[in-house]
């Protein structure tokens, strides 16, 4: 799979990526890709417009097929053109969510494994040993709680969408407030 997805990245094909279970496959074009991750930036074949990116964990890929599509003309035609990959370490869990932290507001871990319908948006607040602790934003753009997470139930990683950004735009004067308020907090313990 690894050969496939790299002539992939390297022939900037558009793909569509296959995995385990009953999870959706994802559009887009590689851009991105490790031992362990792959880096697709998204596309949503509906309007033919590029919308983020996913990672997703190489183990859990079943095929991956390119499609005999007009899609790639309709692009060029457009004059759209995939977006390079953003400065992410795709080596493992921990770099990938560090680094996602940094250049994304906001992401989206999956497990579909355990729960393929459901994904949780927010801010990493620690990485642990073997657990990610998230700061959750939910679907009306508060701030609502701290999930944790395993990083070996985290299938899949998605960042920059334009949801995401929408919930960011409407919920980021709650994040400011929350970090005042917990710096606050620490201030009074010490």
């Amino acid at each position: 799979m690894h050969g496939k997805l790299e002539r992939a990245l390297l022939a900037e094909s558009y793909v569509r990526l296959h995995r385990d279970g009953d999870t959706d496959s994802l559009n887009g074009f590689v851009v991105g890709l490790s031992q362990s991750w792959v880096l697709l930036n998204a596309l949503n074949v509906d309007t033919l417009t590029f919308n983020g990116f996913e990672a997703v964990r190489l183990a859990d890929i079943t095929r991956m097929t390119e499609p005999k599509s007009f899609i790639p003309r309709a692009l060029r035609w457009r004059r759209e053109r995939p977006q390079p990959m953003p400065d992410l370490l795709l080596e493992d869990i921990l770099g990938l969510l560090s680094s996602a932290n940094t250049a994304f507001a906001l992401l989206t871990l999956h497990q579909e494994k355990i729960e393929s319908e459901t994904y949780h948006i927010g801010r990493v607040e620690r990485l642990g040993r073997r657990k990610v602790t998230l700061a959750e934003i939910d679907s009306r753009a508060n701030w609502k709680r701290t999930g944790k997470y395993r990083y070996e139930d985290i299938t899949r990683v998605t960042l920059g969408d334009g949801y995401a950004a929408a919930l960011w735009e409407v919920g980021a004067q709650g994040w400011r407030e929350r970090r005042a308020q917990d710096q606050q907090d620490q201030e009074e313990k010490s």
